[in-house]
Protein backbone atom coordinates (compact mmCIF):
# COMPACT_ATOMS: atom_id res chain seq x y z
CA UNK A 1 0.00 0.00 0.00
CA UNK A 2 2.39 2.51 1.10
CA UNK A 3 5.52 0.83 -0.93
CA UNK A 4 5.64 3.21 -3.62
CA UNK A 5 6.17 5.87 -0.85
CA UNK A 6 9.28 4.27 1.31
CA UNK A 7 11.79 3.71 -1.60
CA UNK A 8 11.55 4.95 -5.11
CA UNK A 9 14.91 3.39 -6.66
CA UNK A 10 14.87 -0.80 -7.05
CA UNK A 11 16.92 -2.80 -5.25
CA UNK A 12 18.15 -4.92 -7.82
CA UNK A 13 17.40 -5.15 -11.29
CA UNK A 14 15.93 -8.59 -10.79
CA UNK A 15 12.49 -9.15 -11.38
CA UNK A 16 11.13 -10.22 -8.23
CA UNK A 17 11.01 -14.53 -7.91
CA UNK A 18 7.91 -16.52 -7.87
CA UNK A 19 8.95 -17.43 -3.74
CA UNK A 20 8.78 -13.37 -2.83
CA UNK A 21 5.57 -13.42 -2.99
CA UNK A 22 5.13 -16.23 -0.22
CA UNK A 23 8.12 -14.82 1.76
CA UNK A 24 6.04 -11.62 2.11
CA UNK A 25 2.59 -13.07 3.19
CA UNK A 26 4.04 -15.66 5.49
CA UNK A 27 6.44 -12.75 7.13
CA UNK A 28 3.64 -10.34 7.37
CA UNK A 29 1.00 -13.72 8.67
CA UNK A 30 3.87 -13.53 11.16
CA UNK A 31 4.39 -10.04 12.54
CA UNK A 32 -0.07 -9.76 12.67
CA UNK A 33 -0.52 -12.94 14.54
CA UNK A 34 2.37 -11.29 17.16
CA UNK A 35 0.11 -8.42 17.28
CA UNK A 36 -2.87 -9.79 17.53
CA UNK A 37 -2.04 -12.75 20.11
CA UNK A 38 1.72 -12.35 21.08
CA UNK A 39 3.66 -11.03 23.82
CA UNK A 40 7.09 -9.09 23.69
CA UNK A 41 9.41 -11.40 26.04
CA UNK A 42 6.80 -15.28 26.79
CA UNK A 43 7.80 -16.68 29.45
CA UNK A 44 6.71 -19.77 27.59
CA UNK A 45 6.22 -20.43 23.77
CA UNK A 46 2.01 -20.83 23.40
CA UNK A 47 0.34 -21.08 20.28
CA UNK A 48 0.76 -17.79 19.05
CA UNK A 49 4.35 -18.31 19.49
CA UNK A 50 4.05 -21.49 18.16
CA UNK A 51 2.45 -19.93 14.84
CA UNK A 52 4.84 -16.95 14.53
CA UNK A 53 7.35 -19.18 14.74
CA UNK A 54 6.45 -21.54 12.00
CA UNK A 55 6.03 -18.52 9.37
CA UNK A 56 9.19 -17.12 10.08
CA UNK A 57 11.16 -20.59 9.55
CA UNK A 58 8.98 -20.97 6.29
CA UNK A 59 9.92 -17.81 5.19
CA UNK A 60 13.53 -17.82 5.91
CA UNK A 61 14.32 -21.48 4.81
CA UNK A 62 15.75 -24.51 6.89
CA UNK A 63 18.55 -24.12 4.11
CA UNK A 64 19.54 -20.21 5.30
CA UNK A 65 18.89 -21.33 8.95
CA UNK A 66 21.50 -24.24 8.76
CA UNK A 67 23.77 -22.10 6.93
CA UNK A 68 23.65 -19.91 9.38
CA UNK A 69 24.28 -22.16 12.17
CA UNK A 70 26.66 -24.22 10.64
CA UNK A 71 29.10 -21.46 9.96
CA UNK A 72 28.83 -22.20 5.95
CA UNK A 73 27.55 -19.15 5.25
CA UNK A 74 30.80 -17.63 5.82
CA UNK A 75 32.29 -19.90 3.42
CA UNK A 76 29.82 -18.38 0.52
CA UNK A 77 31.64 -15.23 -0.98
CA UNK A 78 29.38 -12.55 -0.46
CA UNK A 79 29.17 -8.55 0.37
CA UNK A 80 31.06 -7.40 3.72
CA UNK A 81 27.49 -7.24 5.96
CA UNK A 82 26.92 -10.55 5.07
CA UNK A 83 30.37 -11.92 5.52
CA UNK A 84 30.91 -10.24 9.16
CA UNK A 85 27.29 -10.94 10.31
CA UNK A 86 27.45 -14.53 9.75
CA UNK A 87 30.72 -14.48 11.80
CA UNK A 88 29.49 -12.41 14.43
CA UNK A 89 26.43 -15.01 14.77
CA UNK A 90 28.39 -17.57 14.58
CA UNK A 91 30.89 -16.35 17.69
CA UNK A 92 27.69 -15.10 19.75
CA UNK A 93 25.83 -18.17 18.98
CA UNK A 94 28.45 -20.99 20.13
CA UNK A 95 30.99 -19.47 22.39
CA UNK A 96 28.19 -18.15 25.17
CA UNK A 97 26.47 -21.01 24.15
CA UNK A 98 29.04 -23.59 25.12
CA UNK A 99 30.44 -21.67 28.28
CA UNK A 100 26.25 -21.47 29.72
CA UNK A 101 26.15 -25.63 28.79
CA UNK A 102 29.46 -26.05 30.99
CA UNK A 103 28.18 -23.89 33.61
CA UNK A 104 25.04 -26.21 33.90
CA UNK A 105 22.61 -22.93 33.10
CA UNK A 106 18.86 -23.99 33.02
CA UNK A 107 17.58 -25.10 29.87
CA UNK A 108 14.62 -22.67 29.53
CA UNK A 109 17.19 -19.89 30.77
CA UNK A 110 19.23 -20.98 27.53
CA UNK A 111 16.34 -20.77 25.13
CA UNK A 112 15.25 -17.58 25.95
CA UNK A 113 18.95 -15.64 25.01
CA UNK A 114 19.39 -17.80 21.91
CA UNK A 115 15.84 -17.03 20.34
CA UNK A 116 16.48 -13.32 20.71
CA UNK A 117 20.20 -13.74 19.55
CA UNK A 118 18.45 -14.97 16.34
CA UNK A 119 16.33 -12.08 16.32
CA UNK A 120 19.29 -10.08 15.74
CA UNK A 121 20.79 -11.59 12.51
CA UNK A 122 17.41 -12.21 10.95
CA UNK A 123 18.40 -9.88 8.42
CA UNK A 124 20.74 -12.68 7.26
CA UNK A 125 17.97 -15.12 7.03
CA UNK A 126 15.44 -12.66 5.45
CA UNK A 127 17.40 -10.14 3.58
CA UNK A 128 18.82 -12.47 0.79
CA UNK A 129 15.04 -14.06 -0.38
CA UNK A 130 13.01 -10.66 -0.24
CA UNK A 131 16.14 -8.60 -2.00
CA UNK A 132 14.70 -9.21 -5.03
CA UNK A 133 10.86 -7.83 -4.49
CA UNK A 134 12.85 -4.43 -3.44
CA UNK A 135 10.87 -1.52 -2.17
CA UNK A 136 7.84 -4.17 -2.15
CA UNK A 137 9.46 -5.89 0.67
CA UNK A 138 9.88 -2.59 2.39
CA UNK A 139 6.28 -1.22 2.00
CA UNK A 140 4.94 -5.07 3.45
CA UNK A 141 6.54 -5.50 5.91
CA UNK A 142 6.60 -1.68 7.33
CA UNK A 143 2.88 -1.90 6.55
CA UNK A 144 2.29 -4.96 8.27
CA UNK A 145 5.07 -3.67 11.57
CA UNK A 146 2.83 -0.74 11.68
CA UNK A 147 -0.60 -2.59 11.92
CA UNK A 148 1.01 -5.00 14.61
CA UNK A 149 2.08 -2.05 16.72
CA UNK A 150 -1.74 -0.87 16.64
CA UNK A 151 -3.05 -3.66 17.45
CA UNK A 152 -0.40 -4.17 20.42
CA UNK A 153 -1.52 -0.72 21.26
CA UNK A 154 -4.87 -1.55 21.36
CA UNK A 155 -4.98 -4.41 22.97
CA UNK A 156 -3.17 -2.11 26.21
CA UNK A 157 -5.22 0.55 25.79
CA UNK A 158 -8.86 -0.40 25.34
CA UNK A 159 -11.05 -1.37 28.01
CA UNK A 160 -11.09 -4.93 29.80
CA UNK A 161 -6.69 -5.15 28.32
CA UNK A 162 -4.72 -6.93 31.11
CA UNK A 163 -2.65 -3.87 31.22
CA UNK A 164 -1.59 -4.28 34.91
CA UNK A 165 -0.46 -8.02 34.70
CA UNK A 166 2.60 -9.29 33.64
CA UNK A 167 3.90 -9.65 30.71
CA UNK A 168 0.96 -7.77 29.13
CA UNK A 169 2.07 -4.68 30.76
CA UNK A 170 5.22 -4.35 28.94
CA UNK A 171 3.57 -4.62 25.27
CA UNK A 172 3.97 -0.92 25.10
CA UNK A 173 7.76 -1.59 24.93
CA UNK A 174 7.25 -3.49 21.60
CA UNK A 175 9.26 -1.71 18.88
CA UNK A 176 6.37 -2.22 16.92
CA UNK A 177 4.24 0.31 18.75
CA UNK A 178 6.96 3.61 18.60
CA UNK A 179 8.09 2.20 14.97
CA UNK A 180 4.11 3.18 14.71
CA UNK A 181 3.39 6.09 16.66
CA UNK A 182 6.09 7.46 14.07
CA UNK A 183 5.86 5.94 10.94
CA UNK A 184 2.36 6.34 10.35
CA UNK A 185 1.72 9.91 11.17
CA UNK A 186 4.71 11.23 9.23
CA UNK A 187 3.72 9.16 5.95
CA UNK A 188 0.63 10.87 6.76
CA UNK A 189 1.79 14.37 6.49
CA UNK A 190 3.65 13.30 3.22
CA UNK A 191 0.51 12.32 1.63
CA UNK A 192 -1.66 15.49 3.05
CA UNK A 193 0.21 17.94 0.41
CA UNK A 194 -2.67 16.81 -1.65
CA UNK A 195 -6.33 17.89 -0.52
CA UNK A 196 -7.53 14.42 -1.79
CA UNK A 197 -5.46 12.49 0.17
CA UNK A 198 -6.62 14.60 3.71
CA UNK A 199 -9.21 11.46 4.36
CA UNK A 200 -6.64 9.12 4.65
CA UNK A 201 -3.77 11.22 5.75
CA UNK A 202 -5.71 12.04 8.87
CA UNK A 203 -6.86 8.16 9.68
CA UNK A 204 -2.84 6.96 9.54
CA UNK A 205 -2.17 10.28 11.75
CA UNK A 206 -4.90 9.25 14.23
CA UNK A 207 -3.50 5.69 14.50
CA UNK A 208 0.07 7.01 15.00
CA UNK A 209 -0.91 8.90 18.08
CA UNK A 210 -3.09 6.10 19.32
CA UNK A 211 0.10 4.23 19.33
CA UNK A 212 1.89 6.89 20.96
CA UNK A 213 -0.65 7.29 23.65
CA UNK A 214 0.69 3.38 24.73
CA UNK A 215 4.27 5.16 26.19
CA UNK A 216 2.87 7.79 27.60
CA UNK A 217 0.25 6.71 29.65
CA UNK A 218 2.86 3.70 30.36
CA UNK A 219 5.00 7.11 31.66
CA UNK A 220 7.58 5.40 29.57
CA UNK A 221 10.33 8.50 28.88
CA UNK A 222 12.77 7.36 26.55
CA UNK A 223 9.93 6.15 24.20
CA UNK A 224 7.69 8.99 24.49
CA UNK A 225 10.18 11.62 24.16
CA UNK A 226 11.75 9.86 21.55
CA UNK A 227 8.93 9.54 19.62
CA UNK A 228 7.88 13.37 19.64
CA UNK A 229 11.79 14.48 18.72
CA UNK A 230 11.30 12.12 15.56
CA UNK A 231 7.73 13.61 14.69
CA UNK A 232 8.66 16.81 14.92
CA UNK A 233 12.17 16.46 12.62
CA UNK A 234 9.89 14.46 10.26
CA UNK A 235 7.11 17.43 10.30
CA UNK A 236 9.90 19.99 10.02
CA UNK A 237 11.47 18.24 7.14
CA UNK A 238 8.08 17.92 5.18
CA UNK A 239 7.03 21.22 6.07
CA UNK A 240 7.19 22.93 2.33
CA UNK A 241 5.40 20.23 1.16
CA UNK A 242 2.08 20.10 3.24
CA UNK A 243 1.96 23.70 4.84
CA UNK A 244 -1.49 24.25 4.52
CA UNK A 245 -2.06 20.47 5.95
CA UNK A 246 0.52 21.51 8.80
CA UNK A 247 -0.90 24.44 9.71
CA UNK A 248 -4.38 23.02 10.11
CA UNK A 249 -2.62 20.07 11.93
CA UNK A 250 -1.13 22.92 14.27
CA UNK A 251 -4.27 24.03 15.31
CA UNK A 252 -5.93 20.97 16.22
CA UNK A 253 -3.10 20.18 18.18
CA UNK A 254 -3.51 23.87 20.06
CA UNK A 255 -7.20 23.94 20.07
CA UNK A 256 -7.10 20.14 21.68
CA UNK A 257 -4.54 21.88 24.27
CA UNK A 258 -6.96 24.70 24.97
CA UNK A 259 -9.77 22.29 25.73
CA UNK A 260 -8.04 19.70 27.87
CA UNK A 261 -4.72 21.81 29.34
CA UNK A 262 -5.12 19.36 32.62
CA UNK A 263 -4.07 16.51 30.12
CA UNK A 264 -0.88 18.17 29.16
CA UNK A 265 -0.33 19.02 32.67
CA UNK A 266 -0.86 15.61 34.27
CA UNK A 267 1.13 14.23 31.19
CA UNK A 268 3.96 16.79 31.93
CA UNK A 269 3.70 15.87 36.19
CA UNK A 270 4.03 12.27 35.94
CA UNK A 271 7.11 12.38 33.90
CA UNK A 272 8.87 14.60 36.17
CA UNK A 273 7.47 12.86 39.47
CA UNK A 274 8.66 9.76 37.83
CA UNK A 275 12.34 11.40 37.40
CA UNK A 276 12.44 12.77 40.57
CA UNK A 277 11.76 9.51 42.28
CA UNK A 278 13.82 6.93 39.86
CA UNK A 279 16.31 8.79 37.80
CA UNK A 280 17.66 6.83 35.06
CA UNK A 281 15.98 3.22 36.42
CA UNK A 282 19.04 2.03 38.34
CA UNK A 283 20.26 1.65 34.87
CA UNK A 284 24.24 3.22 36.34
CA UNK A 285 23.93 0.61 39.58
CA UNK A 286 22.94 -2.12 36.93
CA UNK A 287 25.92 -1.81 34.57
CA UNK A 288 27.89 -1.22 37.81
CA UNK A 289 26.70 -4.89 38.85
CA UNK A 290 27.42 -6.58 35.02
CA UNK A 291 30.69 -5.22 35.44
CA UNK A 292 31.44 -6.08 39.02
CA UNK A 293 30.19 -10.21 37.93
CA UNK A 294 32.17 -10.46 34.75
CA UNK A 295 35.56 -9.15 36.48
CA UNK A 296 36.03 -11.45 39.30
CA UNK A 297 37.27 -13.79 36.74
CA UNK A 298 39.52 -13.45 33.61
CA UNK A 299 37.82 -15.74 31.23
CA UNK A 300 34.22 -13.93 32.78
CA UNK A 301 36.13 -10.51 31.34
CA UNK A 302 37.05 -12.14 27.63
CA UNK A 303 33.76 -14.67 26.98
CA UNK A 304 31.07 -13.75 29.97
CA UNK A 305 28.88 -16.09 31.68
CA UNK A 306 27.09 -17.84 28.75
CA UNK A 307 23.92 -18.08 27.51
CA UNK A 308 21.17 -18.69 30.33
CA UNK A 309 23.16 -17.09 33.00
CA UNK A 310 21.31 -14.82 35.50
CA UNK A 311 21.83 -12.10 37.40
CA UNK A 312 20.83 -10.30 40.58
CA UNK A 313 19.61 -7.16 38.71
CA UNK A 314 19.32 -3.98 41.71
CA UNK A 315 17.49 -2.29 38.43
CA UNK A 316 14.30 -4.92 39.44
CA UNK A 317 14.54 -5.00 43.27
CA UNK A 318 17.40 -7.40 42.93
CA UNK A 319 15.62 -9.97 41.50
CA UNK A 320 17.88 -12.45 39.58
CA UNK A 321 16.30 -12.38 35.76
CA UNK A 322 18.18 -12.84 32.80
CA UNK A 323 18.28 -9.56 30.94
CA UNK A 324 19.96 -6.06 31.53
CA UNK A 325 18.33 -3.01 29.94
CA UNK A 326 20.28 -2.39 27.15
CA UNK A 327 21.75 -4.50 24.71
CA UNK A 328 25.39 -3.46 25.47
CA UNK A 329 25.24 -4.16 29.27
CA UNK A 330 23.58 -7.53 28.14
CA UNK A 331 26.11 -9.06 25.76
CA UNK A 332 29.11 -8.02 28.08
CA UNK A 333 27.17 -10.06 31.21
CA UNK A 334 26.78 -12.66 28.90
CA UNK A 335 29.70 -13.15 26.09
CA UNK A 336 32.21 -10.71 27.39
CA UNK A 337 34.08 -8.34 25.90
CA UNK A 338 35.09 -10.84 23.12
CA UNK A 339 30.95 -10.84 22.03
CA UNK A 340 30.76 -7.13 22.71
CA UNK A 341 33.51 -6.69 19.61
CA UNK A 342 31.59 -9.51 17.28
CA UNK A 343 28.10 -7.50 17.72
CA UNK A 344 30.02 -3.90 17.35
CA UNK A 345 31.25 -5.49 14.18
CA UNK A 346 27.56 -6.42 13.16
CA UNK A 347 26.47 -3.11 14.29
CA UNK A 348 29.63 -1.15 11.91
CA UNK A 349 27.79 -2.83 9.06
CA UNK A 350 24.36 -1.52 9.87
CA UNK A 351 25.46 1.78 10.63
CA UNK A 352 25.84 2.66 6.73
CA UNK A 353 23.08 1.10 6.02
CA UNK A 354 21.08 3.14 8.60
CA UNK A 355 22.46 6.34 7.74
CA UNK A 356 21.60 5.83 3.92
CA UNK A 357 18.04 5.29 4.47
CA UNK A 358 17.76 8.29 7.01
CA UNK A 359 19.24 9.91 3.59
CA UNK A 360 16.73 8.49 1.79
CA UNK A 361 13.29 8.24 3.03
CA UNK A 362 13.53 10.19 6.21
CA UNK A 363 10.00 8.80 7.33
CA UNK A 364 10.85 5.31 7.41
CA UNK A 365 14.77 5.97 8.80
CA UNK A 366 13.15 7.71 11.72
CA UNK A 367 10.45 5.46 12.22
CA UNK A 368 13.58 1.84 12.44
CA UNK A 369 16.13 4.03 13.84
CA UNK A 370 13.90 5.13 17.11
CA UNK A 371 12.87 1.89 18.15
CA UNK A 372 16.48 0.14 17.76
CA UNK A 373 17.57 2.91 19.36
CA UNK A 374 15.19 2.89 22.67
CA UNK A 375 15.06 -0.82 22.38
CA UNK A 376 18.83 -1.42 22.12
CA UNK A 377 19.93 1.34 24.52
CA UNK A 378 17.84 1.80 27.91
CA UNK A 379 15.03 -0.60 27.41
CA UNK A 380 15.03 -4.83 26.81
CA UNK A 381 13.54 -3.91 22.96
CA UNK A 382 16.65 -5.79 21.96
CA UNK A 383 15.26 -9.13 22.66
CA UNK A 384 11.92 -8.88 21.11
CA UNK A 385 11.20 -10.06 17.84
CA UNK A 386 9.95 -6.91 15.79
CA UNK A 387 13.61 -5.64 16.43
CA UNK A 388 15.15 -7.65 14.55
CA UNK A 389 12.42 -7.31 11.74
CA UNK A 390 13.26 -3.53 11.93
CA UNK A 391 16.87 -4.23 11.05
CA UNK A 392 15.61 -6.17 8.11
CA UNK A 393 13.52 -3.50 7.11
CA UNK A 394 16.50 -1.30 7.41
CA UNK A 395 18.70 -3.65 5.05
CA UNK A 396 16.11 -3.78 2.42
CA UNK A 397 15.76 -0.28 2.57
CA UNK A 398 19.49 -0.33 1.59
CA UNK A 399 18.44 0.13 -2.28
CA UNK A 400 21.75 -1.43 -3.76
CA UNK A 401 21.47 0.94 -7.08
CA UNK A 402 22.93 3.82 -5.22
CA UNK A 403 26.26 1.97 -4.06
CA UNK A 404 28.94 0.07 -5.86
CA UNK A 405 28.54 -3.04 -3.83
CA UNK A 406 29.09 -6.83 -4.82
CA UNK A 407 25.78 -9.04 -5.82
CA UNK A 408 25.78 -12.19 -3.74
CA UNK A 409 23.86 -15.12 -4.78
CA UNK A 410 23.53 -17.77 -2.26
CA UNK A 411 22.84 -21.29 -2.94
CA UNK A 412 19.14 -20.67 -3.41
CA UNK A 413 19.66 -18.19 -5.87
CA UNK A 414 18.42 -15.52 -3.37
CA UNK A 415 19.98 -12.20 -4.36
CA UNK A 416 21.13 -9.51 -2.09
CA UNK A 417 23.08 -6.27 -2.24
Amino acid sequence: MFHGLLNRRPMSAVHPGGNDQARIVLLASAILLHGAFGLPAPQTFGPAEMAVGICLVAAAGMGAMLRLGSGAMLCAAGPAWVVVGAASFAWLFWIPLLRGVMAGHALDDVIRDVVPLGFLFLPLLLAPGLARAGPRAVGALATALALAGVLIAARWLLPGAPAGTAPERYLPNDPAVLFAAIWLPAVGFRLAHRLSAWPGAAILAAAGLFCLAAPILQVNRSASLTAVAALLTAFAWQWRSARLAGTCALAAVGLAVWMRPDLVSLTTRAFVVKTEMFGTNGRLVELTAVVGHVAATWDGILFGAGWGALLRNPAVGDWWVSYTHGLPGYLLFKSGLAGVFAAGAWAACLLPKMLRTLRRDLALGLAVVAPLLVGGIVHTGYKYLCYGLLLTILVLADDGPMRKAAQFKSENGDVVR
